[in-house]
């Protein structure tokens, strides 16, 4: 009896030792067994694997039970709770979720997806699924189409975009209002520029609204020129852009791009639970010419369109607003190669040097004419490439020009080169300069001799000047609706006459020391400019400009007389105001825009032509 308990204990130990582990039907037997493993999922007893032991992804793929981690080029127990899961293997929520944080249950089409974690809403195309997400996302109507978006932004269809006007500002300054009628400014932007510019809604009060959330109250651009210009929204997250204005809340940020010289509007609409519950007048648009920041050589131009560019001291160069370069000194160089790849630098005699610097220029300083002299004609040379109505015939010639040698050409080498021309006499130089401003000209009141002035008008393209010419040298130039005069030792105080409307844009003087303080003196009277455009359709604008506050109406006669449209009426401050008039419901014709300032009336003649 003992040999046959003997012979059956053997028996046994030889089945869990060498059965085959498919014949073990319950946990506890298959685990008894050391070479067999029990797999929950299937409810079976197979041969234990070793999956780490397959170095191939061929052999790897003939188990069921392992897998290939790419990743780390190992194979890996089938679910195997390593770095690299891939959250779509598991097909049950509970193994998905006890990924941690790296994977995520989610619905698509009424099934249940393990995905990675980060919750996209916008991804759900149907309500059902969009709801699947639970908190997380809601199901919301805009502009007319149906979207999923992040919890939160639930929008309140009786909460009504309440707009009365807008603004809009760059870098932080208001450049453009809108206010129940009133217009003030204008937009303007060159050829192949774009513009960060941002636009807040005001309400009844002329108070920023703040529309929160955003996605609500979605902004639209339309009716525009779209061979002029281009209109963008940036995207949602404008954290970056730094306004410069704490006083105002975030606003829309857009961008403004020319596309093409020319004049357009654009109108801007707010929408809200599928409709637009504001719509803007026209806004205006001119688009101008190409800036190209590298053709103004001397600081005082490159100032002067410093919306665009900026002057590098060190190299002495006008270049494009928010370049990033790094400006390499000449001398850092020490191959010819790199040298040469420098835009201001030339190869001598084994040494990188500006180009400004170098030994072949040996002329005199300020003889730019190349007659050995320095005398009144080398001013008219320099003043004619400082205006741009010509250009230096050799780099020489920009090295002789810089005749106090601070790096740049300007009006203050022209006083300096005077002081030489007079051998030293000028002696009472003034510090400060007035500018009084006129509808007929520009005079000026100084507290000493002025040496030159430089002066940047803008104005309508009906403008006309007549410089003075009792000065030593006096020149000026017109490119579209800008003027720049140069004026050396002006000898009485009137600049020039005029006719037409116009704005001093800029204004230097200088004395033997450089730049002196200048201020500008507002009109003793109001100006109103030339509409523009005219003809016009469908809509026209002009300014008007305020010596002191004053009642303004503002309206629109047909040759009958009879009255067709009030533009504005009120009490206005002193300064400038832009003023638009929409002639939509009008229709062609002659019409007659009547500003009565005070008791000035001042009437001008507009063409509307559909």
């Amino acid at each position: 009896m003992r040999e046959y308990f003997k012979y059956i204990i053997g028996f046994y130990m030889c089945m869990f030792l060498y059965a085959d582990c498919e014949t073990w039907s319950t946990e506890s037997d298959c685990i008894a067994a050391d070479h067999c493993e029990w797999h929950a999922d299937e409810m079976a007893c197979e041969d234990e694997v070793h999956c780490d032991d397959f170095t191939t992804e061929a052999d790897c793929a003939t188990d069921d039970h392992c897998e290939w981690d790419a990743d780390e080029a190992l194979c890996e127990d089938e679910g195997h709770d390593h770095d690299h899961a891939h959250c779509e293997d598991f097909s049950t929520e509970a193994d998905c979720d006890a990924q941690g944080d790296a994977c995520e249950w989610h619905i698509h089409d009424g099934e249940g997806e393990c995905e990675d974690a980060g919750v996209h809403c916008e991804d759900y195309l149907t309500e059902a699924d969009c709801e699947a997400q639970g908190d997380a996302c809601e199901w919301h109507e805009h502009g007319g189409e149906n979207v999923c978006e992040d919890a939160g932004g639930d929008c309140d269809s009786e909460a009504h975009a309440n707009v009365d006007g807008l603004i809009i500002e760059h870098d932080g300054v208001e450049i453009y209002r809108q206010f129940q009628g009133f217009v003030e400014g204008a937009l303007e932007v060159p050829v192949e520029y774009t513009k960060d510019l941002s636009v807040h809604f005001l309400d009844q009060n002329q108070e920023e609204i703040d529309f929160s959330p955003a996605d609500c109250y979605p902004v639209q651009f339309i009716n525009y020129d779209m061979n002029i210009i281009s209109i963008a929204m940036e995207g949602d997250d404008h954290d970056d852009h730094d306004h410069g204005d704490e006083e105002h809340a975030e606003g829309h940020v857009f961008e403004l791009s020319g596309l093409a010289t020319g004049f357009t509007t654009f109108q801007i609409e707010v929408w809200h639970d599928g409709h637009a519950d504001y719509t803007s007048m026209e806004i205006p648009v001119t688009v101008i010419e190409e800036v190209h920041c590298d053709d103004f050589v001397t600081e005082a131009d490159c100032l002067e369109n410093s919306e665009y560019c900026e002057w590098h001291a060190d190299e002495g160069a006008c270049e494009d607003e928010g370049d990033d370069h790094d400006h390499a000194h000449c001398e850092d160089f020490t191959t010819e190669a790199d040298c040469d790849a420098g835009d201001h630098c030339e190869w001598h005699d084994g040494v990188c040097e500006d180009e400004e610097h170098h030994d072949d220029c040996v002329g005199l300083d300020g003889d730019v004419n190349g007659d050995s002299l320095i005398n009144v004609l080398d001013l008219t040379s320099i003043i004619a490439v400082i205006l741009g109505n010509d250009s230096w015939g050799d780099e020489c010639q920009a090295i002789y020009a810089d005749f106090n040698d601070d790096g740049s050409v300007n009006i203050t080498d022209l006083v300096s080169m005077v002081q030489f021309i007079v051998n030293g006499r000028i002696n009472n130089y003034a510090t400060s300069v007035e500018f009084h401003k006129s509808n007929s000209g520009v005079n000026y009141v100084a507290d000493g001799f002025v040496g030159a002035i430089q002066m940047t008008l803008t104005h309508n393209e009906d403008f006309m000047i007549d410089i003075t010419d009792n000065a030593m040298v006096s020149d000026y130039n017109t490119t579209g609706r800008s003027t720049t005069i140069i004026i050396v030792c002006p000898k009485d105080n009137e600049l020039f006459s005029s006719v037409g409307y116009y704005d001093i844009e800029s204004v230097y003087a200088s004395s033997e020391d450089g730049y002196v303080d200048t201020e500008i003196y507002a009109p003793l009277e109001f100006a109103v400019s030339s509409a523009y455009p005219n003809p016009f359709n469908p809509s026209t604008m002009f300014t008007i400009e305020l010596a002191v506050d004053a009642n303004v109406s503002v309206k629109v006669f047909n040759v009958t007389g009879k009255l067709v449209d009030v533009i504005s009426e009120g009490r206005f401050s002193s300064g400038r105001h832009a003023f638009n008039w929409d002639a939509s419901l009008a229709s062609s014709g002659v019409y007659f825009i009547n500003t009565v300032i005070g008791n000035s009336v001042s009437t001008q003649k507009v063409l509307l032509v559909k």
